[in-house]
Parts: structure tokens; sequence; C-alpha cells
């Protein structure tokens, strides 16, 4: 990651080629090898190796790990009384997509 005066952007170290930029803020994930990052248009996730896993499309992106497995959850407001949630898997495959009512995202969403 390297800063450019208010952004961020990632580059490879082998080419020196801009993976992404414009990147807002960002913190390492679940391992050293992913990031999520934040973006004007969203939150997505990069990988060191694979560049942009989960592209910056979802208004939240929260993950959960164990020793063998990590899940993503995307949430993406639809309208202003429906969102849709994405699981993800690390490599960004979507396993399912549900639209549930922005009302009751708060008691799906357990952080403890």
């Amino acid at each position: 990651m390297v800063r450019t005066n208010t952004n961020w952007q990632m580059i490879s170290v082998y080419d020196n080629k801009i993976i992404t930029d414009g990147i807002l803020e960002w913190q390492v994930a679940d391992s050293d090898e992913r990031i999520l990052f934040r973006k004007s248009s969203g939150y997505g996730l990069l990988s060191k190796n694979l560049g942009v896993i989960i592209e910056p499309i979802y208004s939240e992106l929260l993950w959960w790990s164990d020793d063998r497995h990590t899940l993503f959850m995307g949430i993406k407001k639809v309208n202003d009384t429906v969102s849709q949630l994405d699981y993800l898997n690390s490599h960004g495959l979507i396993l399912r997509s549900t639209k549930v009512r922005t009302a009751i995202l708060d008691d799906l969403i357990c952080e403890d």
C-alpha cells in the first residue's frame, strides 16, 4: 500500500503496476494476505497475491474466521426499506444472496 496525497494505492512490487487506487481507508482482514478497503463506491477486499477479490460495492463488509475458513458478508442497500446480503467465500465467490428488510439488519448482525 502506498499513500498518495489523501488516498492509498495498492501497487505490485513485481512489476510496479497499480492494482487499484482511490482507496480512502484500509485494514488487514483475516490474515496478512487479505486487506479490507473502502473507496467512495463502498467496501471491498484485496488479496496481496490475487488483487481485488471482492469489488468495492458494499456499504458494509464483515467477516468471520476460524482456523480453516473465512466467510464474508457484504451488505448493499437496494432501496430505503430493503438491503441485499451476500455471503462470500475467501475467493470472492457468492455462496448465497438474500434480500431482507433494512430495519431488521441490526438483529441479524451480532459482532460479539
